[in-house]
């Protein structure tokens, strides 16, 4: 492995990706700058990482200390000058190859880990559950420029041959079905929640241009084929076959009690 002298005005790379650190760099090792404990393996990397995660863990249990971090947070992302910089900074980022496989290599190695994932699970859920963050949320997500780039980054993903044969087969699990089945149940049975989303559902096809797009998606001969499989399956499924009737016979009796 070749190494040659650095200018001492060059950070260290590792230090910087890890953990955003300006250490002075002394050496290119496969033309990457390090600093001379990088290069000798006797940084103690391990052992600083360890403490500083002790360090931050402790200081975010500290409410004062939470407080204070969070006020600065946002004393810092509404400078539209900082928030411009750090947004350019993670385009850039992403846009390099390189470290876009390094971060996405990070966080599947992150979400590979049952109790790392087991705690990104319940922050979220705990994030979900307060009425004040969500409400945030919400808002942020329902900004037409936020809504543009989410239709454009789906529209991209599905796109990709890759992501959609990945997503289907992720949506076709037995768990991922049961799990869907079992929110759009919550979901319908809650009154206000079905009054909003029919609501929705007549906004949508009120709107002639969806409506247009819609029809032409459901004429086309293999989504056609799709759903009369879908409903030959349903059919034949004794359970639901139950349900439809009934559901119909309920919706006959009130119509005739109407036209008396």
């Amino acid at each position: 492995m070749s190494s040659t002298a650095l200018h001492s005005a060059t950070i260290c790379q590792p230090h910087w990706e890890r953990w955003a650190r300006r250490v002075p760099a002394s050496v290119v090792v496969a033309d990457e700058p390090m600093c001379r404990g990088c290069f000798s393996g006797k940084s103690g990397m391990e052992d600083e990482l360890r403490e500083r995660r002790a360090a931050m863990k402790a200081s975010w249990a500290n409410p004062e200390a939470r407080a204070k971090r969070r006020a600065a947070m946002k004393a810092s992302w509404a400078n539209p000058e900082v928030r411009a910089k750090r947004r350019a900074a993670q385009k850039a980022a992403w846009a390099n190859p390189e470290a876009r496989a390094k971060r996405r290599a990070a966080m599947k190695a992150v979400w590979a880990n049952p109790e790392a994932r087991a705690k990104r699970r319940a922050a979220m859920k705990a994030s979900w559950a307060n009425p004040e963050a969500r409400a945030k949320r919400r808002a942020a997500m329902n900004r037409p420029e936020v809504r543009a780039k989410l239709r454009a980054a789906q529209k991209a993903a599905w796109a990709n041959p890759e992501v959609r044969a990945k997503r289907r087969a992720a949506m076709n699990r037995p768990e991922a079905r049961a799990k869907l089945r079992a929110a759009m149940k919550a979901v319908w049975a809650n009154p206000e929640m079905r009054a909003k989303r029919r609501a929705a559902m007549k906004a949508v096809w009120a709107n002639p241009e969806v409506r247009a797009k819609r029809r032409a998606a459901m004429n086309r001969p293999e989504a056609r084929a799709k759903l009369r499989a879908a409903q030959k399956a349903a059919w034949a499924n004794p359970e639901v076959r139950a349900k439809r009737r009934a559901a119909m016979k309920n919706s006959w009796s009130r119509r005739r009690r109407v036209a008396r």
